[in-house]
C-alpha cells in the first residue's frame, strides 16, 4: 500500500493501491464530473472505517450539510481515480474521479 508521502508521478498522484487509513481526519476535495462537462469540487472531512460489505472505506462528509447532501463513501478496493496533494481547494488532498 502507498501512503500519501510516498505518492509520485504528476501532481503527486498515487499510482498503486492506497491505504485509506492515512487520510482519516484529513480535508478532502472530491473532484467530480458535472453532467454539463464541468468539474466540481466537494470539500469535506474524511473518516476511515471498515464496512462489512465494502471493506476499508473513507466516508467523506461534505462541509455543507443539509437536505440532499449525502455522505460520500469511497471504497479502498474499488478506487481507480487519482489522489494528489491539493493546491486549489483549501484541502489536504484531492480525490479525482477523472
Amino acid at each position: 500500500m502507498t501512503a500519501p508521502h510516498d505518492a509520485g508521478g504528476s501532481k503527486g498522484s498515487v499510482r498503486e493501491a492506497t491505504d485509506f487509513s492515512v487520510y482519516h481526519g484529513k480535508r478532502i476535495a472530491l473532484i467530480l464530473e458535472h453532467p454539463k462537462g464541468r468539474r466540481v469540487a466537494i470539500r469535506g472531512t474524511a473518516c476511515f472505517t471498515r464496512d462489512a460489505k465494502l471493506g476499508p472505506v473513507l466516508r467523506i462528509t461534505p462541509d455543507k450539510q443539509g437536505p440532499g447532501f449525502p455522505v460520500f463513501v469511497v471504497s479502498e478496493a474499488e478506487w481507480r481515480g487519482e489522489i494528489y496533494p491539493d493546491r486549489d481547494c483549501g484541502c489536504d488532498y484531492c480525490f479525482d474521479m477523472g
